[in-house]
């Protein structure tokens, strides 16, 4: 079933889903509105089976294509979230295509719901920066963890005495 994010589903000659994705966009110069989603985070999920999701969902093999104008010279563009475990590496960075003029991926995912973003890693540093593509919005809703430590006098470790999870819209 093809969906608002979803362009293309396929088979192969081996018989292997693919995906494609639409062209995602950049939303450094759109204004900010609120989108109800789930922080990076991803819900396995099959609407056409009705057993256990965790066993019945198929895997496929998704296209990510983020338009670029030209080629990033000073850095590496990745796909980041939950799907990638909040890591860069070589499966999630992404390559320019010359002749569709922009950045692409693919990643061999489980059926389901996944919450991402495009991050930039300049030569040399090791932090990503999203606000190339998704902009900087003071607005926007975020979840946080609290975590307090406490060393007692003459232990040679920190014991993890607290956690607190919140949400920058739930007060």
């Amino acid at each position: 079933m093809l969906s608002e994010r979803v362009k293309d589903i396929y088979k192969d000659e081996g018989s292997k889903n693919h995906v494609v994705l639409t062209p995602d966009e950049m939303r450094t110069t759109k204004a900010y509105i609120f989108q109800n989603d789930i922080n990076g985070s991803f819900l396995i999920k099959n609407r056409d089976i009705k057993g256990n999701q965790d066993i019945e969902a198929d895997y496929a093999s998704v296209d990510f294509f983020l338009p670029y104008p030209n080629p990033e010279t000073k850095g590496n563009f990745y796909i980041m979230g939950k799907l990638t475990d909040w890591r860069l590496n070589k499966n999630n960075k992404m390559t320019y295509n010359y002749s569709r003029l922009g950045y692409e991926c693919k990643l061999y995912l489980k059926q389901g719901y996944y919450n991402y973003i495009y991050v930039l890693t300049k030569d040399g540093e090791k932090a990503a920066d999203e606000t190339l593509t998704e902009g900087n919005h003071w607005d926007t809703e975020n979840d946080y963890t609290i975590l307090v430590y406490y060393r007692q006098v003459g232990m040679y470790y920190d014991q993890l005495i607290a956690i607190k999870k919140m949400n920058s819209l739930k007060r």
